[in-house]
């Protein structure tokens, strides 16, 4: 969407990512201050142009992350869940499942066997 969006939506989703990238606090009122917006005027166009909720989009860019975080074994679920900007594992875990159709810990056994496959 980030061509054929509104320079707001891609302002927006550039902020998203960025703030999802560097593990901080993500928040659709903080940003609408910033920029000086009604949250929910922009959650509107958020909407329309890309067709998910702020929420929603944020949730996918932030189990999108933690898949790049599961690589590393060593790295528990619920630390990436963590990481990433869920409060709660049981959360991660569900928000995951629906993104991905599988829990973090069987997409996880995939990743790693492909990745052992590959070495």
């Amino acid at each position: 969407c980030l061509e054929n969006c509104s320079p707001i939506v891609q302002r927006t989703i550039r902020y998203i990512r960025t703030m999802v990238l560097e593990g901080e606090p993500v928040s659709l009122k903080e940003f609408c201050t910033k920029v000086g917006m009604n949250p929910a005027y922009l959650g509107h166009i958020f909407k329309e142009e890309t067709g998910l909720f702020f929420n929603d989009y944020l949730n996918q860019c932030r189990v999108e992350r933690s898949i790049v975080l599961m690589r590393n074994p060593n790295r528990k679920i619920g630390e990436i869940a963590e990481t990433v900007g869920f409060s709660y594992a049981s959360y991660y875990v569900k928000c995951f499942r629906n993104y991905k159709g599988v829990s973090p810990s069987v997409y996880r056994q995939g990743l790693l066997r492909e990745s052992n496959i590959s070495i």
